[in-house]
């Protein structure tokens, strides 16, 4: 079975840009969630969905995700942008919710999904976190969140917490390009990705 790399982090961080890129230099398939199929879902649920609704539409993405990962890793290589803990972590952040009961409940669900070979945390500081969003031409409900400084910190020390206590690989990806970005992760996690 080949491997199976998902990327995580808070918005702005590179997220896409290096999953694409990555998936490109392995040879790999390119998992998003939300897929392309939760597309038109998506812009109805962010504009208005209450949070419980917001929370089963992106955990649903990432079990479709987790059975795509499944059957495309007996031939290649996945690497997945956001996986279940770019739905849990934000969720608890927003929402002012506790993790680790939120990790809880929703055990039934997260049991079930396949595992990542690797986990890898994309990390940014807040200015240049700032400045990336700006710079997007289309805006997200969770940008509007980031935005605000007690949210995006929140978001920020969750994604942490979760990265040491489950040993991910973690790169920052401050005043580097795509490229070199890639590099690190492909020399840092070299042992998973083949």
């Amino acid at each position: 079975m080949k491997s199976f790399i998902a990327l995580d982090g808070v918005d702005g961080a590179g997220k896409t840009t290096v999953s694409e890129r990555l998936a490109h230099e392995l040879g790999a398939t390119y998992l998003r969630t939300p897929g392309e199929g939760y597309r038109l879902a998506r812009k109805h649920v962010d504009s208005g969905a209450s949070p419980v609704a917001k929370l089963l539409f992106y955990v649903s993405s990432v079990v479709d995700a987790s059975h795509q990962a499944t059957l495309i890793r007996n031939s290649k290589p996945v690497i997945c942008d956001r996986y279940i803990w770019s739905s849990l972590i934000p969720h608890a952040a927003y929402y002012e919710q506790d993790l680790h009961s939120l990790e809880q409940s929703w055990k039934f669900i997260t049991s079930q999904i396949a595992i990542p070979s690797q986990t890898i945390l994309l990390r940014v500081n807040e200015d240049e976190q700032l400045r990336r969003l700006g710079d997007r031409t289309e805006v997200t409900a969770s940008d509007t969140y980031c935005r605000k400084e007690a949210l995006r910190r929140r978001a920020r020390e969750l994604y942490d917490t979760i990265a040491q206590r489950d040993g991910w690989t973690i790169i920052e990806t401050d005043n580097k390009g795509i490229e070199e970005v890639v590099e690190e992760i492909l020399e840092k996690a070299v042992g998973v990705l083949v």
